[in-house]
């Protein structure tokens, strides 16, 4: 915990790593069946399918808020290691122990967070650290009532950390980042030569915006690679998959495409004018949400329009597009926006499961085949997808 000031941080409290939510909850990931230090938004998603808290107490006995700290058993070693709170712990579904400390974790940092907000005065909150990709977490941060602003890093994990460091070094003075767009773009020239050399079939587009728009409108799932890489851990409409979020169905159909788990909601992508009328509670956290890193409790609006991008608690991850961050994404929702009427688009990131989100067009291309999509909107070329009848009744059996 540090007070920031003048460009200079000055440190009030450190906790031992030994007594940690991050290891809390990398813990919990792998007690459920999944891997540490990769899947815990998997655990994060699961939560939100019970509203049963039962195995409360057994979190609350690894992990607590003292006097601004974290007090708590070793969790260096695995849950297994305590015997009694693995023999409870064996007996609840899985669901259930992920709402139970998902619950909370949220409740453990917000007690934390008050504590020093209340101590030193200062209302304004900044955010960094792998934990923080926790957007439920940042959520009930942000409706602390003792909390002005919400500022969250938009690396906020170790690749964060690496560019603080650089920052640092060169003493530059406080600022933040007007978008993440750092990585390698392809021109048109270069896109062309790869589609060629794979053989696929293509159109070149006056307005590949208004295109993808259109086939949104029309139930189609499009995969957008235009301009730089996002630098982070989201896909923010340049390495992006995108679908029409009016679509109850749409998370099945892309969970199958993409080999996820079925229970991991999608987010959307919304035009930030429609902020208010989609979200609440997003005046705390606007910037924050431009890097889809928070969570808001949806409007019934948006829960009647996008159900798509709904998870089972009620909630959306959204990311808040501004024109002038990303205007050719801007005007796909835009256009999308004059079609239908909603202001909002699904938008995962452009990979197949578990493998890195693409980077240039050779990845694009190869993961547009393995995924089987319909559409790829690669520069200003459209390709159209060749549906894998094998894979489609393999899937429909």
């Amino acid at each position: 915990m540090n007070i920031g000031e003048h460009g200079r941080l000055k440190r009030i409290y450190e906790g031992q790593a030994f007594n940690d939510i991050t290891l809390y909850y990398s813990r919990l990931t792998e007690f459920l069946g999944f891997t540490p230090v990769q899947d815990e938004g998997k655990v994060m998603g699961l939560a939100g399918y019970s509203e049963n808290f039962n195995a409360l107490e057994e979190a609350q006995t690894l992990l607590r808020a003292e006097n601004g700290g974290f007090r708590g058993r070793n969790l260096f070693f695995s849950f297994s290691g305590d015997k009694a709170i693995f023999r409870k712990l064996k007996t609840r579904p899985r669901e259930e122990i992920a709402a139970s400390f998902q619950f909370h974790a949220e409740n453990t940092v917000c007690a934390i967070i008050d504590y020093w907000v209340r101590k030193t005065g200062i209302s304004a909150v900044a955010l960094s650290g792998g934990f923080f990709a926790n957007i439920k977490v940042n959520q009930k941060i942000a409706e602390l009532g003792s909390v002005s602003q919400l500022y969250i890093y938009p690396h906020m994990g170790d690749g964060g950390s690496a560019l603080g460091a650089v920052y640092s070094l060169l003493k530059t003075e406080p600022f933040r980042l007007k978008d993440v767009f750092f990585g390698t773009a392809y021109s048109d020239s270069e896109i062309k030569r790869v589609l060629d050399e794979d053989g696929l079939k293509y159109e070149q587009c006056d307005n590949i915006e208004k295109e993808i728009a259109l086939l949104l409108s029309r139930g189609k799932i499009v995969a957008r690679f235009c301009g730089a890489m996002e630098y982070g851990p989201r896909a923010l409409g340049n390495r992006s998959i995108l679908a029409p979020a009016g679509d109850p169905k749409v998370n099945e159909v892309l969970n199958q495409k993409l080999g996820r788990d079925d229970f991991m909601p999608f987010a959307p992508s919304i035009l930030a004018e429609y902020a208010d009328k989609c979200c609440n509670g997003t005046q705390k956290a606007e910037y924050s949400a431009a890097f889809m890193n928070i969570s808001f409790s949806c409007t019934d609006y948006f829960a009647q329009k996008c159900p798509g991008a709904v998870h089972r608690d009620g909630t959306t991850r959204p990311q808040l597009v501004r024109e002038k961050d990303n205007p050719g994404f801007y005007r796909i929702l835009n256009y999308y926006n004059e079609y239908t009427g909603i202001p909002a688009l699904i938008n995962t990131s452009f990979n197949v499961h578990e493998d890195p989100i693409v980077r240039s067009p050779e990845d694009a291309v190869r993961a547009f085949k393995k995924a089987d999509l319909e559409y790829l909107s690669i520069g200003n070329f459209l390709v159209k997808g060749e549906i894998d009848e094998k894979k489609k009744n393999k899937k429909n059996t």
